[in-house]
């Protein structure tokens, strides 16, 4: 069957099994009611098999008209459930009790080529977003890194030219520095001069 979805674009298969049951006391009825459309194959009555089989596909021809073709094949579940109770209820109906549908089940979904083009570059698209954004995000980790690296680097870079300043201070002179330990932990060496004073808790340098 081809039915047409809620946006009258017209798909190009759709296709549903249907299991249904028939109650034994209303066997005999509905036999005689709906002998014209019993399906017998190998002997067997199917009863009532192409009355409900054209139940079932006005059934799915009513709740498909409701739905998007892009939203189709995203709640399968969803319209299985929508067709069984349109199927009931409209057997119900006619001959309340007597068929009871156990399940049914959608075995084929195709939609128009037009809407399969549609989603085929709606997914493109969503790729190619997706690793643009990773992309992004690994471009921003490098960024921080070389960030961290330079401020290293620096702090590098300014103890060795304060400790070739205090080198050379001390060619000209006898004098005492004295140097935290947080500073020199850190990488930053601050000079203090206090000429002709001693102290045992810093380590000092001339």
């Amino acid at each position: 069957m081809k039915p047409t979805a809620a946006d009258n674009i017209q798909l190009e298969d759709f296709d549903t099994t249907i299991y249904y049951t028939i109650s034994p006391s209303a066997s005999p009825k509905m036999l005689e009611k709906y002998q014209t459309l019993t399906l017998v194959q190998d002997k067997t009555h199917y009863i009532g098999y192409n009355y409900i089989e054209k139940l079932a596909t006005s059934a799915a021809n009513e709740v498909i008209s409701t739905i998007n073709s892009m939203n189709l094949n995203k709640d399968r579940s969803n319209m299985e459930r929508l067709i069984k109770e349109k199927l009931q209820s409209d057997l119900d109906a006619n001959d309340n009790g007597a068929f009871k549908i156990s399940n049914v089940n959608i075995t084929s979904i195709i939609p128009n080529k037009s809407v399969s083009d549609s989603i085929k570059r709606i997914a493109e698209s969503e790729n190619a977003k997706k690793v643009a954004e990773n992309e992004l995000e690994i471009a921003k980790k490098i960024s921080e890194k070389n960030i961290e690296l330079s401020k290293s680097l620096d702090a590098k870079i300014l103890a060795e030219k304060q400790l070739d300043a205090m080198v050379e201070i001390g060619k000209h002179g006898n004098s005492v520095y004295f140097f935290p330990i947080e500073m020199l932990k850190n990488g930053n060496v601050m000079m203090q001069a206090a000429p002709h004073q001693k102290n045992s808790a810093a380590p000092t340098a001339k």
